[in-house]
């Protein structure tokens, strides 16, 4: 690293890695709730409040709950750092809001 000349790249620059953007976070997380429960889940982003809404359609089952993807969202490692800006919504997407 002593050795590189002012204004050139470090040689360690290839070993940093770029944090997950939380666009990606969340639409990760969305699509395994698509996996795992099999139902219509889908997320948008609300500028003004700078959320993420996430809604979906519940199973015949009534699954799965809010608390169910809440704690999902919990036990998540990368999606729960992003969880203050994620809003679990439904009723059946607020009748589609």
């Amino acid at each position: 690293m002593r050795a590189t000349k002012p204004g050139w790249p470090s040689p360690v620059r290839a070993l940093a890695q770029l944090a997950p953007k939380r666009a990606a976070v969340v639409r990760a997380f969305v699509d395994e709730l698509r996996d795992t429960f099999d139902l219509p889940v889908w997320a948008r982003f609300a500028n003004l409040d700078n959320l993420w809404p996430i809604d979906g359609e519940p199973g015949p089952d009534d699954t799965p709950s809010r608390d169910d993807i809440a704690t999902l969202l919990a036990t998540n490692p990368v999606a729960s750092r992003f969880a203050g800006g994620i809003q679990l919504r439904s009723a059946q997407g607020e009748a589609i809001h």
